[in-house]
């Protein structure tokens, strides 16, 4: 069995629902025990566990680089019918607003509108069609992040993709789209594909205490370790 921790299933829980959230986090801790190989998509994750932390691959999410990459702003803007003068915020609710701090967002987006008459918020909620999300990227302005806590969001890696600024701290207001694809080419899927397929090649030549072999049918075991629990879903 191979694990993927990517965030919530480690990470401490915050607004409704802590307490299913604080006993989903004691059982993936128990789960680690059990694992032949664990991945985790930050090191800062790793860092949660308890224990097995020599057996970790910290191997961040990966992104389709076929999918996101850099178009023209107005080109994208007259697909999804914005208006070409807007200054456009976007902002991932996902979700769980309450993790992804919505309400910090509108707060410091109130302040922005003071300043800029033209700008608005645009949330990126869970329902749009994925094919819409990289149109969405290269249309807008900037990306918000006000997140308390992140495994490895798949958002900013996506908008860098893009070239679409993202706005988390204190800035500088360049007004100018960004080479994030450089700093994404390494976490292309293919990449990111390889190295996973190497944790599960080393799970497969890994031998538990009792002597049996960790996985008869690789085929059959790997499926399952993508499914549900055991791919930490």
């Amino acid at each position: 069995m191979v694990i993927t921790f990517r965030g919530d299933d480690l990470n401490p829980a915050n607004g409704g629902g802590r307490t299913r959230r604080t006993i989903g986090r004691l059982l993936s801790q128990c789960a680690a025990l059990r694992a032949a190989g664990i991945i985790c998509v930050s090191a800062r994750l790793k860092n949660r566990l308890w224990w097995r932390r020599a057996r970790v691959a910290v191997i961040p999410t990966g992104v389709d680089l076929r999918v996101f990459y850099p178009r023209p702003r107005n080109e994208a803007r007259r697909e999804l019918g914005w208006s070409i003068e807007d200054r456009v915020v976007v902002f991932n609710v996902g979700n769980d607003p309450g993790a992804k701090r919505l309400d910090l967002a509108q707060a410091a987006f109130a302040l922005a509108r003071q300043r800029r008459a033209d700008a608005r918020l645009q949330l990126i909620d869970g329902n749009e069609p994925p094919a819409k999300i990289p149109v969405l990227l290269n249309a807008a302005d900037c990306l918000l992040v006000t997140s308390d806590r992140e495994g490895s969001p798949n958002i900013v890696k996506e908008a860098l993709a893009c070239g679409l600024p993202v706005v988390s701290v204190d800035v500088l207001g360049l007004g100018r789209r960004v080479n994030g694809i450089e700093a994404v080419r390494d976490l292309s899927e293919d990449r990111i594909t390889e190295r996973v397929v190497a944790v599960y090649r080393a799970a497969i030549g890994s031998t538990p205490r009792d002597g049996r072999s960790s996985i008869n049918d690789s085929r059959g075991t790997i499926g399952t370790a993508r499914s549900g629990a055991a791919h930490g879903v």
